[in-house]
C-alpha cells in the first residue's frame, strides 16, 4: 500500500507545543519578517507594506507587489530563506515525529512518503530523528529503501540553493533586480550552511508565496518537483492531507492531481469545504478538526 501525506503551514504551526519553536503562519510572516530583517523586509516600500497588510490574503498580495520592485525583492527573498532556515528542533517529540513513527509501525507492507509546501525543514529534521533519511529528488540506491524516504517539495525550500560548486553557469539568465535564475542546476545543503550559499547572491529556490506559487529561482528543477507530487499522488492508495488551505484555483498544481486521484482521501486540521465539495460525488472523504 502506497501513502501519500501532504503537509501545509499549518501541520508546521500545529506540530509543536512551545510557541517560539513554531513556524508561523502566512498572516504572522511578514511582522516575524520585518523584525528579523530591518534592513530590508523592514525597509519597504510603503506601498508594498500595505499590500502585505490587506486582510486574509495579505502575505499573498505583498509578495505580488514586492515582485514588481525588483530593486527589493533579491535580498528580501534570500533573508526569507534565512529565515526559514533558521528553525531547529528542540529536544523531545513532537507531532510530525509522531506521525512517521506511527506509520513506520504499519510493517513492511504500507510504504509512504511525504509531499510539504513548507519552506523550512521541520518534518526533514523529524525524519532524522526517526532515523530516516531523506531524498528529495535522487533515486534511492536498492540497499537504502529501507531507510529513506521521498519529500517532494513542490514549492521549493529554505535549503535548496543554486549550485555554484562549479562557478560556470550555462543558459542562466538574470533579470531585473536579479532575482530571476534560469537554466542553473538546483542543490540541496545543510542549514547551517544556507547563509553561506546565499552570500552568492542566488536566493534559495522557493516558490513566490504569492497567487500561483511563481519560480524566480531554478524553476525548471521547481517544475520537475511539482510533476513529481502528481507521480506519487497519482500512484498513492491513501492520500492524507494536513493543515494545508486547499488553493484550487491558484494552486491546481498541488490540488488537481489530488481532485483527479481514485485513492480515498483523509483531510485534517484545516477548512477543507473547497476539496471536500470538489471530490465528494467520487470517494469517502474523512475529515478531522486538527491533528493527533
Amino acid at each position: 500500500m502506497q501513502v501519500v501525506v501532504l503537509f501545509g503551514a499549518g501541520a508546521s504551526y500545529g506540530a509543536f507545543d512551545n510557541p517560539s519553536q513554531r513556524p508561523p503562519l502566512g498572516n504572522e510572516l511578514f511582522p516575524k519578517l520585518a523584525a528579523t530583517f530591518p534592513e530590508t523586509w523592514g525597509c519597504l516600500p510603503e506601498d508594498v507594506v500595505a499590500d502585505f497588510h490587506s486582510g486574509d490574503s495579505g502575505f499573498e498580495n505583498g509578495m505580488a507587489a514586492l515582485r514588481e520592485e525588483a530593486v527589493h525583492t533579491q535580498a528580501a527573498l534570500i533573508d526569507m530563506g534565512r529565515f526559514f532556515a533558521s528553525f531547529r528542533l528542540l529536544p523531545g517529540t513532537n507531532r510530525y515525529l509522531a506521525i512517521v513513527k506511527f506509520l513506520q509501525s504499519l510493517g513492511p507492507n504500507v510504504e509512504f512518503s511525504f509531499g510539504s509546501l513548507n519552506y523550512e525543514t521541520c518534518l526533514e529534521q523529524s525524519l532524522g530523528r526517526a532515523g530516516l533519511g531523506v531524498l528529495y529528488w535522487e533515486q534511492a540506491p536498492e540497499s537504502d529503501r529501507a531507510r529513506l524516504v521521498r519529500v517532494t517539495k513542490p514549492h521549493g525550500s529554505s535549503n535548496f540553493v543554486v549550485d555554484t560548486d562549479t562557478n560556470t553557469f550555462v543558459n542562466v539568465r538574470i533579470v531585473g533586480g536579479g532575482s530571476y535564475v534560469v537554466g542553473a542546476r538546483l542543490k540541496f545543503v545543510p542549514l547551517h550552511d544556507v547563509a553561506k550559499a546565499t552570500e552568492s547572491g542566488f536566493p534559495p529556490a522557493m516558490s513566490l508565496y504569492a497567487p500561483g506559487k511563481p519560480n524566480l529561482v531554478c524553476p525548471e528543477a521547481v517544475e520537475r518537483l511539482r510533476g513529481e507530487w502528481e507521480v506519487a499522488v497519482g500512484a498513492a492508495d491513501v492520500v492524507v492531507v494536513i493543515g494545508a488551505r486547499p488553493m484550487l484555483e491558484s494552486d491546481p498544481h498541488i490540488w488537481r492531481p489530488i481532485e483527479n486521484s481514485r485513492a480515498p482521501i483523509a483531510l485534517i486540521g484545516s477548512d477543507y469545504d473547497p476539496l471536500k465539495q470538489a471530490v465528494s460525488d467520487r470517494r469517502h472523504v474523512c475529515r478531522r478538526t486538527g491533528p493527533s
